[in-house]
């Protein structure tokens, strides 16, 4: 650049390559670390260097003369920018990329639902067809008949009969409303509509009014809740529960509702509705829609409840809880026997060498401060049914 009279000399020392511009003109051009001349009148200047490279890597700054006999150099620093800008432009092509994979897993997960209800649409179309038996001249001939009730006080009864060890429900006349493919069939604990069948090795709820699957077979092994009647939840099992294998437990209804998903190590059934589990090892309690109602850290949760009361032990200490999870006697004890005699419930508690009393019905407490049982005064039971 030729110097022009009554101007200064301004000295650029540029990181990178990059274009000098005055009030948005162009002026010059500097290479890096290289010291480039340029000459500028008194006064004020607005000055933009901007990178060779990349337009966006710029450094803009004013500058005014005071003297035009006076010289400057001005350090331009583009580096910095170029290298903010670089991460940047990396972040936003990260979070793009996520987007694009998230976006990418959705529409696998929807394109897998929609198989999987297309291929249970058409078993439940393949189910519905009709079934062409052979006529018979005179008597139908099967492996085995047997009369069954729907459960436990359901008065509706229906026919089953075996042929080559597989089982097919019989209709007024004896004649098979479907083919003989499954293994097993149990009644679904007093619901006439459904029934459990295993099939394939794996047991499914079948709707045998519309001959179609509820639950497709997919679980291993099915038992019973609890002893007592009317129990219309079932424990159904993934893996080999009974000969040493792996194996999860959880709880379905008649409705073919997963309410406790399978992932538990052991499950039953207590009164209320409320279910005992195994998680880790660990023991806690479940309510009867599934929601955990005391936390798995419970080494063992006591079998034996009167009004719902149950002794535990945790981290080495003993106290007792209720069916909703509440604690109603803090862990403090180092030992917690529970007593049931003629129909009435209590604890026997004991606290550093001490026995008392909990007594389950009332909530009365005779204070740890015996040596023995035997010293304990008598008191007053009242029966828990």
């Amino acid at each position: 650049m030729e110097k022009h009279l009554n101007t200064a000399i301004v000295r650029i020392n540029s990181d990178l390559p990059c274009l000098i511009y005055r009030f948005g003109k162009e002026i010059g051009r500097a290479d890096a670390h290289d010291y480039t001349e340029i000459y500028l009148p008194k006064g004020k200047h607005r000055l933009s260097f901007v990178s060779s490279e990349n337009s966006n890597d710029k450094v803009d700054l004013e500058k005014e003369i005071l003297d035009i006999e006076y010289e400057d150099i001005i350090d331009v620093c583009i580096f910095p920018i170029k290298n903010a800008r670089i991460l940047k432009e990396r972040a936003e092509q990260e979070r793009l990329e996520q987007i694009r994979q998230e976006l990418i897993r959705r529409e696998q997960e929807r394109l897998a639902e929609s198989r999987r209800i297309e291929e249970e649409k058409r078993k439940r179309e393949e189910a519905l067809k009709p079934y062409k038996i052979a006529p018979y001249l005179t008597l139908n001939f099967y492996d085995s008949v047997s009369i069954r009730n729907f459960g436990f006080d359901n008065p509706k009864k229906y026919v089953i009969a075996s042929k080559n060890s597989l089982y097919a429900i019989l209709n007024d006349s004896f004649l098979p409303t479907m083919p003989f493919q499954f293994e097993q069939i149990q009644e679904c604990n007093g619901n006439g509509d459904y029934l459990w069948v295993k099939a394939n090795k794996k047991w499914g709820l079948y709707n045998y009014k519309q001959r179609q699957y509820l639950v497709a077979p997919r679980f291993d092994d099915i038992s019973r809740t609890g002893s007592h009647r009317n129990c219309y939840t079932l424990i159904v099992t993934i893996g080999d529960r009974w000969n040493g294998g792996n194996y999860k437990l959880g709880a379905i209804n008649d409705k073919g509702e997963l309410f406790i998903d399978c992932k538990y190590e052991e499950l039953y059934e207590n009164k209320g509705g409320y279910y005992k589990a195994k998680l880790n090892g660990m023991e806690g309690l479940l309510d009867k829609y599934g929601r955990v109602k005391l936390d798995f850290v419970y080494k063992d949760l006591c079998a034996y409840s009167s009004k719902g009361k149950y002794p535990t032990e945790y981290r080495g200490k003993y106290g007792v809880f209720n069916y909703a999870g509440d604690v109603i006697l803090d862990f403090i004890y180092d030992k917690i026997e529970y007593c049931e005699p003629f129909g009435c419930g209590y604890h026997v508690l004991v606290k550093d060498g001490k026995y008392g009393i909990h007594i389950c019905a009332t909530g009365e407490m005779i204070p740890c401060k015996y040596n023995s049982r035997d010293e304990i005064p008598d008191f007053n039971l009242e029966p828990y049914y």
